[in-house]
């Protein structure tokens, strides 16, 4: 399944970003523009973690960010992304 997901349209190589809402922006941003999520689940995002704090980091450089169903999300979509800070 996550190799139907993952393709050369939602998988993103060498980010330059300075923070991780800039990584969700980026990420979540790919998601608004192909139609799987609404504009409002790049916030949920941001909010969940600002709730939660960073469980969303599995080890470090690796994290699965993700918002709540209801705030926006159309489809089962995931983006992989490869950032680097500057």
């Amino acid at each position: 399944m996550i190799r139907d997901l993952i393709t050369d349209k939602t998988y993103l190589d060498d980010i330059v970003c300075n923070s991780w809402e800039e990584v969700v922006d980026i990420g979540a941003g790919l998601l608004v523009s192909q139609g799987s999520v609404e504009p409002a689940f790049i916030q949920s995002i941001k909010d969940t973690v600002k709730e939660f704090g960073p469980y969303m980091v599995v080890v470090d450089d690796l994290a699965f960010f993700h918002g709540r169903p209801e705030a926006g999300a159309r489809e089962l979509s995931i983006v992989m992304q490869v950032a680097r800070g500057r």
